[in-house]
């Protein structure tokens, strides 16, 4: 093999030999039964043991020869006790001779490696690199399978706007809640439910946002297990599935009296996931924010 007349080590057997090759050659060579109108060859060369950085555009002279037999020797290894006949040769431009680099033709490397293969290159350079991604990706996908089951026992855990309705009504009769041992919070339930009117108070002005239950929380100067003890005491439910439902009565009324899509009202009222607003908003009211736009107009 010659590079631009330079000669590289030649590979005699054992090393994968990439680059195409059609022959015009027809018919056979040493089997007569068997004639072939041409060749197609594939050949994986070892750049890097030949002393060339395969670029495209690289020039290359090299000859090759085949025997053009389709039997026991071009499909598995000899027996060591095997000794075939004598077999004639061709190279590729026809000759029989293959001692003269003079005569050899020349190719020119087109194409690139495939993202794939590069991705597998740098990967084999760089091992450990391998290992964090390949662990960043195992973290990523254990945060979308918890965060995925979270969504689902969450919604399960909400309420129907009927069931919510018969909660409010049983909580409203109730005038007063004991307080939990070494828990120094009246739960002491006024008329108006002081809890429940701050949520209110809050989750209408940040509809867009978030809401988290610490600041919840802060906004109504009460601990975070203080405020969920007082909102399950006035409401039934956890500050979440009752931050939700406001928002979901909220959203109720948008999609019936606007225009809006129904991922736009999604958005608005803190959902950053239309596809998941789409199926909180049927648990509670029974019905897609579609067919409740369509029944309530």
């Amino acid at each position: 093999m010659i590079q631009d007349g330079a000669r590289v080590p030649k590979d005699y057997e054992g090393t994968n030999i990439v680059f195409y090759a059609g022959s015009t050659l027809q018919g056979t060579l040493n089997d007569s039964t068997d004639r072939d109108d041409g060749y197609f060859m594939e050949i994986a060369i070892p750049w890097s043991a030949v002393g060339i950085v395969p670029k495209e555009g690289t020039k290359l002279k090299m000859d090759l020869c085949f025997d053009d037999v389709d039997t026991l020797s071009n499909i598995r290894q000899w027996p060591v006790d095997f000794h075939p006949p004598v077999l004639q040769y061709s190279s590729i431009t026809g000759k029989n001779d293959f001692g003269f680099p003079q005569f050899w033709p020349t190719f020119t490397l087109v194409g690139k490696p495939g993202w794939w293969y590069q991705v597998q290159s740098a990967l084999a350079r760089m091992p450990v690199l391998f290992l964090v991604l390949m662990a960043m990706l195992m973290a990523v996908m254990i945060y979308a399978i918890i965060t995925q089951y979270q969504k689902i026992q969450y919604l399960k855990s909400l309420p129907s706007r009927a069931e919510f309705n018969h909660l409010s009504s049983i909580h409203s009769n109730q005038q007063s809640i004991p307080a939990a041992e070494n828990d120094h919070l009246s739960m002491s339930k006024t008329g108006d439910g002081q809890v429940t009117i701050k949520i209110k108070q809050y989750v209408e002005n940040h509809l867009a946002e978030d809401i988290t239950i610490a600041d919840l929380a802060l906004f109504v100067n009460k601990s975070v297990r203080q405020l969920q003890r007082m909102c399950k005491a006035e409401t039934g439910l956890s500050p979440l599935q009752y931050i939700t439902i406001l928002k979901l009565e909220k959203a109720g009324q948008y999609i019936v009296n606007s225009h809006e899509t129904i991922a736009e009202i999604a958005y608005f009222h803190g959902f950053s996931d239309p596809s998941y607003f789409g199926s909180v908003f049927k648990k509670y009211f029974g019905k897609t924010p579609m067919e409740y736009r369509n029944s309530e107009a």
